[in-house]
């Protein structure tokens, strides 16, 4: 955990306290997703008038998760002069956050990515046996809507994103991503505090889109899938 995290305050807000925080830096209007599912919004910053004739600057934080969404306003002028707000862990949708730098322009914030009631991942040993033998996923030439495959994964933290490890084979000339769908009711099973940690998952395709580059004899494909079962080998 960074020195800078204090354990005490953020096990008081309900973090795991054997796992570090997720740092997101975000400008204005971009997001950020954690290893759990939740989506962080930096919308960005506005200032607010008084009839005394004084006025603040708040910022904008929107975090959703799943089908829930709620949005936070930070004083932008009150967290630089109170020391006590730089340290607060804050809870929102089942996750504990807290600012680390704020300005008009860019946030940095800590996100505990826990999960509820403290859930984790089971053991693969703990796991039963699959009913039907499935390929292991290793080309995206296997990649059709409905086709299910067993493969690993792990969080890329540079990227903020879970991704098939080894690397799969990609088409030529494309750059490949997947969308996974369930991504936050998997992180509600601790998916996140599996960051760190290769998972073996079982998954499905549900939906490609693929949109050529213009001016390039390129495409971008993106592949929406569904985590059917996670576990920890």
């Amino acid at each position: 955990m960074p020195p800078s995290v204090s354990v005490d305050e953020a096990q008081a807000c309900g973090a795991p306290s054997e796992v570090a925080p997720e740092r997101l830096e975000l400008t204005v209007n971009t997001s950020r997703r954690t290893a759990s599912g939740l989506a962080v919004h930096f919308v960005g910053s506005s200032d607010d008038h008084y009839e005394d004739g004084g006025f603040d600057r708040l910022a904008e934080v929107r975090f959703s998760w799943g089908d829930e969404e709620t949005t936070e306003l930070v004083s932008v002028l009150g967290w630089a002069e109170e020391e006590a707000d730089r340290q607060a862990f804050r809870s929102a949708l089942d996750h504990c956050w807290r600012l680390v730098e704020v300005r008009e322009d860019r946030v940095v914030v800590d996100v505990f990515a826990d999960a509820p009631d403290g859930r984790r991942l089971p053991s693969c040993d703990e796991e039963p046996p699959p009913a039907e033998a499935l390929p292991v996923f290793d080309s995206y030439h296997q990649v059709a809507d409905g086709a299910r495959f067993r493969a690993t994964i792990e969080y890329d933290a540079a990227g903020h994103a879970w991704a098939v490890a080894p690397t799969p084979t990609i088409l030529r000339h494309h750059g490949t991503r997947i969308e996974w769908a369930n991504l936050a009711e998997q992180g509600r099973a601790g998916l996140g505090l599996a960051r760190g940690r290769p998972v073996q998952i079982t998954l499905r395709f549900t939906s490609t889109t693929i949109d050529k580059i213009p001016g390039e004899r390129r495409w971008r494909s993106e592949h929406v899938a569904v985590i059917e079962s996670a576990c920890l080998p």
